[in-house]
């Protein structure tokens, strides 16, 4: 990332990055629109309607009236809302006892009657120009209001709103109650469910009007404290851009002792500081994701691994082009050193007879395995060696000869100081879960990616992919 970032911009700044789903941020354009977003409790409806107001720069005209969460709490809980809005001094006046400024945009209105609510959302729309005003919640005031009573309420406000050009977010917190749904331009709901026995956040697009909504759901993760959605899976967003410049590379963080950092924070926390010294890891694809996908995420790995001049054997993987492994390696083994890289060709296993006269499949390949694994010890005697293998779906070259296989996992497991084993099993035969003890898996669930350790047992992390200068590379956020 070139440049320097102003000192108390750049926490907020690398921890904050807001991705609103692609139509929602089309309707959010609108001079004037009412949304509403509707979930049960802890699904995450005030996040997104506050990470709106960010996404928006919204920060001031708003009026945020809380029915159900005190201000100050909500403050204590997620710092970046008052850095954001300018609403630290509430922080500072709620402990010493005064009004303080900006409490005028922050309201709390968890003992007001619902009239004086009314009366003063009116007034902001009848003071202030094109004012922006979330009711986080408005069921709140249904425990006092008549359902009927209630709904002509909300007529009257948008009536005011499209005369004041305002914009209106209201949160729901029964998904089943319909009332409001039909008065409002958009309606969101959000929800949680299992998969792989894992949590994982979801937002379902039911109403947007004068958009075309081509994705009615959006996968995203509250981690940090603020609503950020995936994209689907795009093969192009793993590609290399004309023009791309090298990484730098950097020498490795938090590797200590017996491990081997995966070159992303979050992932080390998970795995005990990262991947054990001699150890195998089997790096499982969904058939429907592409092997360029296990490069990138490798190559935080790789790229940390060059920049310590340490040795690192590759395998050619089958469906991945030579000019895209061309392109990596430029980018990515730009300060390796020669003899540092070693790469060997996947073609056909021969057979090779033995005393007996038994035909031996594969036993090629594993010569050609040995032949890398001693030449990268030849090249760089001291170094720690990275050797990255495939196998499966993509790549049959053990397919149907188990004993390969473990002929194959014993001799990179002894010669190399870490193996990643990148596997892609097109059923469940195919699987070599248990030649090791570490198994990690890229799924793609709804054209979403996720990635999840099964040994040792982690949460689900989200992949974002992004480009830093033309160059493809991973981000992993956790799904909380």
């Amino acid at each position: 990332m070139g440049g320097r970032t102003p000192k108390g911009k750049q926490k907020q700044e690398a921890i904050l990055p807001e991705r609103i789903p692609r139509e929602l941020a089309d309707f959010l354009r609108r001079a004037t629109y009412s949304l509403l977003i509707k979930g049960s409790s802890g699904t995450g409806k005030t996040i997104l309607a506050l990470s709106i107001l960010r996404a928006l720069k919204v920060t001031k005209g708003f009026l945020y009236v809380s029915t159900r969460t005190s201000p100050v709490e909500l403050l204590q809980s997620y710092t970046w809302i008052g850095e954001t809005f300018d609403l630290g001094p509430l922080l500072e006046s709620s402990s010493s006892g005064g009004a303080g400024e900006g409490s005028e945009t922050l309201v709390d209105a968890r003992l007001d009657e619902p009239n004086a609510i009314f009366e003063r959302i009116t007034n902001e729309l009848m003071d202030r120009q094109a004012p922006t005003i979330v009711i986080d919640s408005w069921e709140a005031l249904s425990d006092s209001v008549e359902a009927e009573a209630l709904r002509v309420n909300a007529r009257v406000l948008e009536t005011w709103r499209e005369r004041a050009g305002a914009r209106f977010i209201f949160t729901g917190e029964d998904p089943r109650n319909t009332a409001l749904d039909s008065l409002m331009d958009g309606v969101l709901m959000l929800r949680q469910r299992s998969f792989l026995g894992r949590r994982v956040r979801e937002v379902l697009l039911s109403k947007l009007r004068g958009v075309e909504i081509r994705r009615p759901t959006y996968f995203f993760t509250l981690d940090g404290g603020i609503f950020r959605s995936f994209d689907r899976f795009r093969s192009v967003d793993y590609s290399f851009s004309s023009g791309a410049a090298p990484v730098e590379l950097m020498l490795p963080r938090g590797a200590a002792g017996r491990r081997f950092s995966t070159g992303y924070p979050n992932l080390d926390r998970e795995m005990e500081g990262g991947f054990s010294k001699g150890s195998l890891v089997i790096l499982e694809l969904d058939p429907r994701v592409d092997m360029k996908v296990a490069l990138v995420f490798l190559s935080a790995l790789i790229a940390t691994w060059a920049a310590s001049g340490n040795p690192i054997v590759v395998q050619e993987m089958r469906g991945v082009e030579e000019g895209y492994f061309d392109h990596f390696a430029k980018m990515f083994l730009r300060g390796s050193k020669p003899g540092q890289l070693v790469t060997w060709g996947s073609g056909e296993s021969e057979k090779k007879e033995t005393e007996g006269g038994i035909p031996q499949k594969g036993w090629t390949l594993l010569e050609k395995l040995r032949d890398s694994l001693d030449a990268a010890r030849k090249g760089r005697p001291k170094g720690s060696i990275l050797n990255i293998m495939s196998w499966g779906g993509a790549s049959t070259y053990y397919e149907g000869e188990p004993e390969t296989l473990q002929r194959v996992t014993a001799l990179a497991k002894s010669e190399a100081d870490l193996s990643i084993l990148v596997t892609k099993p097109t059923s469940p035969r195919h699987s070599v879960a248990g030649v090791t003890a570490t198994q990690i898996r890229i799924s793609n669930m709804s054209g979403t990616l996720f990635l999840h350790s099964e040994v040792p047992w982690s949460g689900f992390f989200g992949i974002s992919a992004q480009k830093s200068s033309g160059v493809p590379t991973l981000r992993l956020e956790s799904m909380v």
